[in-house]
């Protein structure tokens, strides 16, 4: 029998950067995320309507960058990089606290996650 265990991570994970495209400084909070949560963005900056679910058809865009918007027109972008860490690491549930529209794209590289 197969069994499918969902994962988040342990603790909360913070950094800053700057964002590639827009060249705005942005600060993250990755935190650990309930069972069926998914992963999903919160635009801290905002105050309603500020949830994104990274769900492939959250996507508005792929030019130059992945762009994940809500049904508010709510967007977060260059989610590419973070999402694929992700993947690789096998996290399922977590939640990301963003306080601007662009992930910062720090130097591409996930050892330190």
């Amino acid at each position: 029998m197969l069994e499918i265990f969902e994962q988040t991570i342990a603790n909360q994970i913070s950094f800053q950067g700057i964002g590639l495209h827009s060249g705005k400084k942005s600060r993250i909070n990755i935190l650990p995320g309930n069972d069926g949560s998914g992963i999903k963005f919160k635009r801290i900056d905002l105050d309603k309507n500020n949830i994104i679910s990274a769900k492939y058809n959250n996507v508005t865009s792929a030019q130059l960058c992945t762009t994940l918007e809500n049904e508010s027109g709510v967007k977060v972008s260059t989610v590419e990089h973070l999402l694929a860490a992700f993947y690789i690491a096998g996290i399922d549930n977590a939640l990301i606290e963003i306080d601007n529209e662009e992930v910062p794209i720090m130097d591409g590289y996930t050892k330190n996650f």
